[in-house]
């Protein structure tokens, strides 16, 4: 390969950061949906039961609706705008933890790791393809 054409796919491959952190934001949005689906954590523990009938973590389905994904410099920022996702996500005295997202006691886990890890590839094949 000719220093320039290395030097075009290094320039692509520079460019399709903000590519990957958007697909891995669209990833990580679907990701979280199905741990409402599953009521598992990203390590698929299953969330602890509640006291009333019906699907866990989802009495009006605020909280699950609420979650904001986002590229960011250093990668992507989840938030959840109501004030009670972090008593769930990192529990209380009263209240066990039902984690929705990773955090640094458990690391990202095998589906999220693994699904972001396809998309990271997908986009960086198709990068150096088309460079």
């Amino acid at each position: 390969m000719k220093l320039g054409k290395f030097i075009e796919k290094l320039d692509a491959l520079v460019k399709a950061r903000d590519e990957i952190k958007r697909r891995i934001s669209i990833e990580a949005r679907i990701l979280i949906q199905d741990s409402f689906r599953q009521e598992t954590s990203p390590v698929q523990v299953p969330w602890a039961p509640i006291q009333r009938k019906g699907p866990i973590l989802q009495k009006t389905g605020r909280m699950r609706n609420s979650f904001d994904v986002n590229p960011s410099e250093l990668g992507i920022v989840i938030r959840n705008s109501t004030d009670y996702a972090q008593y769930q996500q990192y529990g209380t005295r009263s209240i066990q933890a039902r984690k929705m997202l990773p955090d640094k006691s458990t690391g990202l886990g095998p589906v999220w790791l693994k699904i972001f890890r396809e998309a990271f590839d997908e986009v960086i094949q198709k990068t150096l393809k088309n460079a």
